[in-house]
């Protein structure tokens, strides 16, 4: 509930809550119509399935992203393979940014 409330005061037009439906399922029911989607978790199958929800040429973001060699493997898996192996079809770009305060601070802002 406490994030719910949070994103309504950050002013997001709508909001679907992960505890009460399937994320997944919910955002393919409305079929590719976003422009950007910004997973902040790491959600398993997110990626893959983001062209049942994304524009063609939609954008997916994957934040924080943990590269080492425990997960080259999934990100090989999503690079690498075509989706109908595993694999997604939306463009996969990596960029690594370095974190300094000043760059938290203005996301934060």
């Amino acid at each position: 509930m406490a994030n719910v409330e949070l994103c309504n005061g950050l002013g997001a037009n709508e909001i679907i809550d992960y505890n009460k439906v399937n994320i997944l399922l919910e955002l393919e029911k409305r079929g590719p119509i976003f422009d950007l989607v910004v997973d902040n978790v790491g959600s398993t199958g997110f990626y893959e399935h983001s062209h049942k929800f994304l524009q063609p040429n939609g954008v997916f973001v994957q934040v924080g992203l943990q590269i080492n060699l425990g997960s080259m493997g999934n990100l090989l898996k999503r690079v690498m393979l075509p989706r109908i192996l595993g694999g997604g079809s939306t463009r996969f770009k990596i960029l690594q940014l370095k974190t300094t305060t000043e760059r938290l601070t203005q996301i934060g802002e």
